[in-house]
């Protein structure tokens, strides 16, 4: 009898116990949650960021809570997802337990249907939210062969998704990557190929893709669901603490710089760079800790989406390096570039952090940020200075200050402007509490990343790849080479699309006076807009502009011409440096190649 009793007794707390753990993981994050929407009905969620994709999403707040969201209005059921019932399971037994004796049993007979409606709804809306992630299957790439695309089409196929790819051409290295991950890519745009082993769940569309794109043409009228570049990067990456590395120049170094540093930490980070790091790390990786460490870029982040791709990346952490106009193409004046940076620092959350270079600081009005602000940079006054810098062609020497303590620090990495990105990525380390050994262990033993000033040849004349698409990015990369290098200096230069419009002419002034000689290849054919009645600089127009202020300066159309002249010209001592964000037809592999015949 007694052992009947006590299975019945414990029958009977069990069952009111999973009642009332049905009714605080259910019924009252339903009640918070309704009351704080009609609280709120009487004041205005701080809003940032506006309307940056095409789907209209946003950043909002209320009472301390943040996310983002894809309607005007911060619903309930985004809400319950965002808030869950989680953090009620610690101590739900033990309130069951007490509180189950005192309410009635006839009381609690009549809660059932409730609690049980209550919970299909809950658990319906939070799988409605969850399932996505889980039916996508097949990824397609339009425009796979592109540093970013590729890095976060294998990122997606080393997490399970089957990924697919199609460009206009395929070159080393990227092909060479795709090829021994297995993710299987076609030439040409061939919608019969794209669904060839079915209609793909989800199209990612690069900036490659116009109008007249057969593939795009194809997902738009079958409504294929396809998103951006920084949509994806949403979806998959961005994590709770958001690290976006912004700014006119050094954003890819500190991108990647930061990444290896949190990788060599455990921390695991989720982090998307657009180049291919020299280290042994992917360019991009889905972590599973709770940081992510971003390139912000500023240019427009899509055909539909002209707003920059930063601000799909809701930072909480801001690495702000530089702010100088560049993209006339989509910023057509100084002003309204400046002005996509402002929105940025003004997204930070008050519990972010702001890290802000001294050559940024004179661009960006800092009042009315909500974070903290950190501030490094060469001179006095910031919070992280480096000083006594030293370099050679075996890298960089330099101190950082900080808080009265000195940390010395050396890198194999070229040009002082690689002091003041390495700052940045130390004092936002340190700022978020990472050891300080780990700091300048990962720093140090940081390789460098591909057209970073990549060295490809070294004898006997030094041969040199480099990003630097912009005049301004020019001048600083040949300043570096004239520190360091006293032969003559070969800059073979072909500009991105916004610095082949008018309004970039006035910053070619005196840009390339550390090169002895500059050469316009035959540059690369872009897309023009009707609309607009200037033309683009053609390689004619390029020569005489920078013909204003250089001296030796020619236009050499044919690539077959180009390589023998900077083979029969250049010398033992010399430096080759081609400069420019496109891949230069393989003339650096010829010219390297013929230089070791000479």
């Amino acid at each position: 009898m007694k052992d009947t009793f006590d299975f019945l007794l414990v029958k009977s707390v069990v069952r009111k116990a999973l009642l009332w753990y049905l009714l605080l993981v259910f019924i009252l994050p339903f009640l918070f949650v309704v009351g704080r929407s009609i609280v709120n009905q009487f004041q205005e969620p701080t809003i940032w960021g506006k309307g940056p994709s095409k789907d209209g999403s946003f950043i909002c707040e209320y009472g301390g809570f943040r996310s983002i969201y894809h309607e005007d209005y911060c619903s309930v059921d985004e809400w319950i997802h965002d808030i869950g019932a989680t953090y009620l399971l610690f101590y739900v037994f033990f309130i069951g337990f007490v509180l189950g004796e005192i309410i009635p049993s006839d009381l609690l007979t009549l809660l059932i249907p409730t609690l049980f409606t209550y919970s299909v709804i809950f658990l319906v809306i939070y799988i409605k939210k969850r399932k996505r992630k889980n039916v996508l299957k097949h990824i397609h790439f339009i425009g796979i062969c592109g540093v970013a695309m590729s890095a976060m089409a294998i990122a997606l196929h080393k997490k399970g998704y089957k990924v697919t790819g199609s460009d206009k051409g395929f070159y080393p290295p990227i092909s060479t990557h795709l090829k021994n991950v297995g993710i299987p890519y076609y030439a040409g745009w061939h919608p019969e190929k794209m669904i060839e082993h079915g209609v793909p769940d989800l199209v990612v569309v690069g900036n490659v893709a116009g109008s007249s794109n057969p593939e795009w043409q194809y997902i738009e009228k079958q409504n294929i669901p396809y998103k951006s570049y920084p949509e994806v990067v949403k979806e998959f990456f961005v994590k709770e603490k958001s690290i976006v590395c912004a700014g006119t120049y050094g954003k890819s170094t500190s991108t990647t710089l930061l990444s290896w540093l949190f990788k060599s930490s455990g921390m695991e980070p989720s982090y998307m760079v657009g180049v291919l790091p020299l280290n042994e790390m992917d360019a991009a990786e889905i972590g599973d800790g709770e940081w992510s460490i971003l390139e912000g870029d500023e240019y427009k982040a899509s055909r539909w989406d002209t707003k920059a791709k930063f601000f799909h990346y809701a930072p909480t952490h801001l690495l702000l390096t530089s702010v100088v106009w560049d993209h006339a193409d989509v910023y057509p004046t100084e002003a309204s570039y400046r002005d996509a940076f402002q929105s940025l620092v003004h997204m930070l959350p008050h519990d972010g952090l702001l890290v802000l270079s001294e050559q940024a600081q004179s661009q960006i009005d800092t009042s009315g940020v909500r974070a903290k602000i950190v501030t490094y940079g060469k001179k006095d006054g910031n919070e992280y200075q480096y000083t006594n810098i030293t370099q050679s062609k075996d890298g960089i020497s330099f101190d950082i200050l900080h808080d009265g303590k000195s940390y010395h620090m050396t890198s194999p990495l070229l040009g002082e402007y690689m002091a003041d990105n390495i700052t940045g990525c130390f004092a936002l380390a340190h700022s978020i509490g990472i050891p300080e050994k780990h700091i300048l262990s990962a720093l140090h033993s940081f390789s460098g990343m591909k057209r970073r000033l990549e060295k490809r040849a070294t004898s006997p004349v030094t041969v040199f790849d480099d990003i630097a698409h912009s005049p301004t990015k020019a001048r600083s990369t040949l300043a570096t080479l004239r520190s360091v290098y006293t032969g003559r200096i070969f800059a073979v230069f072909e500009p991105n699309t916004g610095n082949r419009q008018k309004e970039a002419i006035p910053a070619y002034a005196d840009a390339f006076r550390d090169a002895d000689t500059v050469i316009i290849p035959r540059l690369t054919k872009i897309k023009v807009d009707p609309s607009d009645p200037d033309e683009a600089l053609d390689g004619d127009t390029l020569t005489a502009v920078i013909g204003k202020t250089h001296s030796n300066v020619r236009y050499i159309s044919d690539d077959e011409q180009l390589v023998t002249f900077l083979v029969q010209e250049s010398k033992p001592g010399d430096v080759i440096v081609f400069l420019g964000s496109h891949g230069f037809r393989n003339m650096i592999e010829r010219v390297t190649d013929q230089l070791k015949q000479k």
